[in-house]
C-alpha cells in the first residue's frame, strides 16, 4: 500500500441511539496495489457515542472541514477506538 495523506482534526461523532460527541480523530489514507483508496484511523471520544456505534454497526464522524464519513469500529476502549472508513472518502474518492 501506498501513502496518500495522513489527516488530523476536530470533529464530532454521531452514532444512532446515542447523543453526539466531540472527537479527535487521526486518518491514514492509502491506495491499494489494485489502485483502490482506503482509509483508517483512530478517534477519541465519549465512551457512550462510541458504544452506540459498534450497537448500531456505524457511526458518522464529521470532519473538521464539515464533510461525513461513515466509519466501522475494529476496536474501542474507554476513550478512544480505531476504525475503518465505509464509502468515499472526502477529497480521495473510495472503496
Amino acid at each position: 500500500m501506498q501513502d496518500v495523506a495522513n489527516l488530523v482534526g476536530s470533529g464530532w461523532l454521531r452514532a444512532r441511539g446515542a447523543a453526539s460527541s466531540t472527537a479527535r480523530y487521526w486518518i491514514s489514507v492509502r491506495r491499494t496495489a489494485e489502485g483502490r483508496t482506503v482509509a483508517r484511523g483512530s478517534l477519541q471520544a465519549e465512551f457512550a457515542t462510541m458504544s452506540g456505534g459498534v450497537a448500531a454497526g456505524r457511526a458518522t464522524l464529521i470532519l473538521s472541514n464539515g464533510e461525513a464519513v461513515g466509519v466501522e469500529f475494529t476496536r474501542v476502549g474507554t476513550s478512544e477506538a480505531e476504525f475503518d472508513i465505509i464509502g468515499a472518502i472526502p477529497g480521495f474518492g473510495g472503496a
